[in-house]
Order: structure tokens, then C-alpha cells, then sequence
């Protein structure tokens, strides 16, 4: 821990989540069900049901939080 994490196997596996997340495979459940399940997630509770889409800019923030060295910090302080 005290080298840090290794930060091309930590890039590797967002750039697999985010795939993930572009590709909306739910296997064998309904892709509608699944969507409205999200949707519902946040609207019930007074939330944009559109927020339970927007994943671009997690991404985006999370790689930058991998180079500033976030992900370390965080299991420090655990």
C-alpha cells in the first residue's frame, strides 16, 4: 500500500465498468424493467428520474480521482 495501487489495473477495470454501463446488458431481464427500476430509484424520493442515467460524468470524475491519488487517500482514512 505504501507504493500506491496500481493504477493501470484500477483504469483498466473502470474502463470495463463503463463499458458495462454503455452497453446496458441486463442478461435475462426485461432492459424496461430494469430501466424503470432505476428511473423509480430516484423519483420516488423527489430526484430527477434522468440522474439514474447520467453515468458519463462519474466516469470522468472517478479517472480523475485515480490520478490525483484519491483512491489512496480513501483506504487511508478507512
Amino acid at each position: 500500500m505504501k507504493e500506491g495501487l496500481d493504477r493501470r489495473s484500477l483504469s483498466a477495470k473502470l474502463d470495463n465498468a463503463e463499458f458495462q454501463d454503455q452497453e446496458k446488458d441486463f442478461g435475462s431481464y426485461a432492459r424496461g424493467l430494469v430501466f424503470m427500476d432505476a428511473a423509480l430509484g430516484t423519483w420516488i424520493y423527489g430526484g430527477d428520474p434522468a440522474d439514474a442515467f447520467r453515468s458519463a460524468g462519474l466516469f470522468a470524475e472517478l479517472r480523475e480521482g485515480l490520478e490525483k491519488g484519491c483512491f489512496e487517500q480513501v483506504l487511508r482514512e478507512a
